[in-house]
């Protein structure tokens, strides 16, 4: 569903679901992400909190509130200024805002002197996309290695020399051809030597 069409509650429910996902890769441990809280302020009352999220992190616990506005335009300092009164009163928590739009120049800027976290959640734009990967295409081709008696897989064997006997003897190996082909039975391994014998050993069970 495009955000546009969501109605104010399932906004805030959307942005819980998003921050469930986003903090299970942070390397914190949550302790409850809840939605449509009542808060109590210092001076008495209560405030309606849309997101609440206690986590730990390196054993001290932390509170977040979030406050989502699914408008259809920049949130304006007043909205900002608001949600700063709410963090004053209940104290001993930072703040998030979360919109759809964006926010005007003077809100972006009392919220970064105050500490508060300014969001925009909605689906990407064209914009958006400008320097970022959109698509990844890959195309795989598998190639089978086939053996068979006219298209033998050959193996070039290379040994380590103990002496000039054995260097003598594996020069006149290497000139012999050697190759593996598949029999109806197995797996056979066959040899050339200097003549025309040919020795064959199957790999099957009881050879």
């Amino acid at each position: 569903m495009e955000q546009q069409n969501l109605n104010a509650t399932e906004y805030e429910l959307l942005t819980k679901s998003v921050y469930e996902a986003i903090l299970k890769t942070e390397g914190v441990t949550n302790i409850e992400v809840l939605h449509d809280q009542k808060v109590s302020g210092r001076f008495g009352g209560k405030h309606q909190i849309d997101v609440l999220w206690r986590f730990q992190q390196a054993g001290i616990e932390h509170t977040i509130l979030v406050e989502c506005k699914n408008f259809s335009s920049n949130l304006e300092i007043g909205h900002v200024r608001d949600f700063h009164g709410v963090l004053e009163d209940i104290g001993n928590a930072r703040g998030i805002m979360v919109t759809r739009v964006g926010y005007q120049k003077g809100a972006a800027e009392y919220a970064k002197h105050y500490g508060i976290g300014l969001k925009i959640l909605r689906r990407p734009t064209e914009s958006d996309w400008k320097g970022r990967l959109r698509n990844i295409n890959i195309n795989i081709h598998v190639r089978m290695l086939w053996n068979d008696r006219d298209h033998p897989v050959s193996i070039a064997a290379h040994w380590v020399v103990r002496d000039e006997g054995q260097a003598a003897r594996l020069r006149t190996v290497s000139t012999r051809k050697r190759h593996l082909v598949s029999a109806n039975l197995g797996f056979k391994r066959k040899c050339a030597d200097s003549g025309d014998q040919r020795l064959a050993r199957s790999s099957t069970p009881g050879s």
